[in-house]
């Protein structure tokens, strides 16, 4: 269980986009920036990071350490960690809108495509997500996933060879389209998904997760650690999509079948409201967490 931290563990930060209209978090102080993480359970693994002199991240040394490439507005525009580098595109608010990742697979899949939108309050509302895309599948996309499905099986039903249906097909039947429902007085969000498959039309949506949040200062908690969250999906500590509601308390999944992804966290905080210990425990594993913090 541990090595699927370990597998995208590497975290990198910006801290000085302009335009991000993500809500804070609400014990925010915004006046720590965080220096190591570590976690230790049946093996140890830590972190530490390296920033330049405009205080953001431009290194990570660990074992996964990668090196960013920022944007004129101080954005992540892409990651340098092994083969697989991502590049993001961010809206005039500064949010990402849209994220591509190289794939290591045969010509004619070779993209992962995740596409955001966001509500009237700046959280995270939407992800559409399919990972063996192309450009020509990219630009049918459309926020209104009806639509957007509406869409592919106008294009499907029009191809004639036989291979060009076989391989549309193939890059739509895995496709994801996650709703996000943030309730921001009980601290919750609820996960919804839509899969398709090979049909197109039949496809059921419903209720994934629901994750519990305490309201405190998470370490990742501005909005130029969204990118490492987007890429790093379920496959890391850091992963969590909605630090402006602070730390991840439980997650509960509600689909059959699933509750391999369900956690508890605990923490105990420093004298600025962010955790600097605390523990992970799920159905395989108890992991004790540590952070350490440039308080300012």
């Amino acid at each position: 269980m541990l090595l699927k931290f370990q597998y995208l563990a590497f975290i990198i930060v910006v801290f000085s986009c302009k335009h991000s209209e993500t809500p804070k978090p609400q014990n925010s102080s915004q006046n720590c920036q965080v220096t190591e993480f570590q976690l230790s359970g049946m093996n140890t693994y830590a972190e530490t990071y390296v920033y330049n002199e405009q205080s953001n991240l431009k290194e990570i040394r660990s074992s996964n350490g990668g090196i960013i490439e920022s944007n004129n507005e101080g954005q992540i525009k892409s990651i340098d960690w092994q083969s697989n580098t991502p590049e993001f595109f961010y809206d005039i608010q500064g949010r990402i809108k849209k994220m591509v990742v190289p794939n290591t697979v045969p010509s004619g899949f070779g993209y992962t495509y995740a596409f955001y939108e966001y509500d009237s309050k700046g959280h995270l509302s939407q992800k559409t997500w399919f990972p063996w895309g192309s450009d020509e599948l990219s630009a049918l996309y459309n926020p209104d996933f009806e639509i957007f499905v509406a869409a592919v099986v106008s294009k499907y039903s029009s191809l004639t060879n036989s291979w060009e249906r076989e391989k549309f097909m193939a890059q739509m039947e895995l496709t994801i389209c996650t709703k996000y429902l943030v309730d921001e007085r009980n601290l919750t969000v609820t996960e919804i998904r839509s899969m398709l498959n090979r049909s197109l039309i039949n496809r059921v949506e419903e209720v994934w997760t629901v994750t519990n949040y305490d309201g405190k200062n998470n370490p990742y908690r501005s909005a130029e650690w969204r990118p490492i969250a987007m890429y790093s999906g379920e496959l890391s500590l850091k992963s969590d999509l909605f630090p402006e509601l602070g730390n991840a308390l439980e997650k509960t999944s509600k689909f059959t079948d699933f509750s391999w992804n369900n956690y508890k966290r605990s923490y105990v905080y420093n004298s600025d409201g962010y955790p600097e210990s605390g523990t992970y425990a799920d159905s395989y594993s108890k992991i004790n967490l540590t952070w350490k913090y440039n308080c300012k």
